[in-house]
């Protein structure tokens, strides 16, 4: 692999993923899915995608399914990482409270 790929493939890196690893607000208008699940139980999914320009944050085990506008990345983004810790944590009764207002 010549230099001038390894620097393409570092420019790709970064168009797509964030320094913290999650997906951009390019990289989810392209299609990519951010996806987190349990790994003991599989039914407890996290995903955030982008879908005719509004962004989807979708869990249905914790009953949660929130569309924002394509300006709202910040609101869904939070959302999304407070989901994330009630998926790691198993938390089913998960209450969402003042998140999305």
């Amino acid at each position: 692999m010549n230099c001038k790929t390894l620097q393409t493939c570092n420019k790709m890196k970064t168009v797509f993923y964030n320094k913290n690893g999650s997906l951009t607000k390019y990289a989810l208008s392209c299609g990519y899915v951010e996806q987190i699940e349990n790994k003991e139980d599989r039914n407890l999914r996290l995903t955030m995608f982008v879908e005719h320009g509004h962004i989807h944050v979708k869990s249905y085990a914790l009953n949660v399914w929130e569309v924002f506008s394509a300006a709202e990345l910040g609101k869904a983004k939070k959302l999304y990482n407070t989901l994330k810790q009630a998926v790691i944590n198993k938390d089913y009764d998960f209450k969402l409270t003042g998140i999305t207002q």
